[in-house]
């Protein structure tokens, strides 16, 4: 049982495929079809495609999707990007009952002499499932009045980065802000992060004497406040950067360090949120899991 349809045509959509879906297909449509445009990084990501349509144009991939709908009744279609076989997929998903989840939507570049930008527009407009990697994307989406459900999830692209990123395994904290000085609060983000193998977290004078007054984990390693070079050593180490800082976050952000803000008001937030924080994937997967199988990870294969 074929459940979801992934269409992939070239190497950035290979890039982004979604893995462990449940009844699912992923599909290469050809588009690409030189060795190293495209069979280098089915490779590289660990992927086999199920089907190779062997389709280059419009008409062909059309088509040979309409087959594998009719063969296999899919309830949902994946588009992942604004290339021919994400269009084409889209219509004949659309042309079959079929819905589609299209990746990467909203975004826009207002050129429509490119046709990268004709097909993102005109798959937006038709798609049931809309994931936009940031918060302009959906301002793009709403503006559009389209009809589909917009979810914000970040770039699967950051994702990947995030994942081949050579860390050290341990958190970095930084927390100073007054609205954060409270026992209540360190409690609670400790618990938050007490499945972590090791927490830094250099404290200022006044957390110092707050942590005192914390039974502290096990798991969290207090340090001297740092000089600048060092903290950047750290930031640049750690697997993760939970801050309060509009200067740490940026830091972090620069040399692409997943990122937890806790701030109420972030001034940086539509900055430093703009690739998401690395768990775009699996965002996706908990929607599609939500809307086709009631939240449950474990489907019949």
């Amino acid at each position: 049982m074929i459940d979801i349809i992934s269409i992939i045509g070239t190497r950035p959509e290979a890039i982004r495929v979604i893995k462990k879906l449940p009844n699912h297909m992923i599909v290469n449509t050809g588009q690409h079809y030189d060795e190293n445009m495209d069979v280098v990084f089915w490779k590289e990501r660990g992927i086999e495609p199920d089907v190779n349509l062997g389709a280059k144009n419009f008409e062909e991939i059309y088509t040979k999707v309409c087959d594998l709908i009719d063969e296999h009744s899919p309830k949902l279609i994946i588009a992942y990007g604004d290339t021919r076989s994400s269009f084409a997929a889209t219509l004949a998903a659309k042309d079959n009952g079929v819905r589609v989840a299209h990746l990467e939507a909203g975004v826009r570049c207002y050129d429509m002499d490119m046709p990268e930008e004709r097909n993102r527009i005109m798959i937006d407009s038709i798609a049931d499932y809309l994931f936009a990697v940031n918060e302009k994307c959906k301002e793009n989406l709403l503006k559009e009045n389209v009809q589909g459900k917009i979810f914000v999830v970040g770039d699967i692209v950051f994702d990947n980065y995030i994942e081949k990123r050579k860390h050290k395994d341990f958190v970095l904290m930084t927390i100073h802000r007054k609205q954060n000085q409270s026992p209540e609060f360190l409690s609670s983000l400790f618990r938050e992060y007490k499945d972590e193998s090791r927490i830094v977290f250099p404290a200022h004078p006044t957390m110092k004497n707050i942590l005192k007054n914390i039974k502290l984990p096990s798991n969290l390693k207090v340090i001297e406040p740092t000089n600048h070079k060092k903290m950047l050593k750290l930031i640049s180490e750690a697997k993760l950067v939970v801050t309060d800082s509009g200067g740490v976050q940026r830091e972090a952000f620069f040399m692409g360090v997943p990122l937890d803000v806790k701030l109420k008001k972030n001034p940086w937030s539509s900055e430093i949120s703009v690739f998401g924080d690395g768990h775009a994937e699996e965002k996706i997967k908990t929607v599609i899991l939500e809307e086709f199988y009631g939240g449950r990870e474990n489907q019949d294969q």
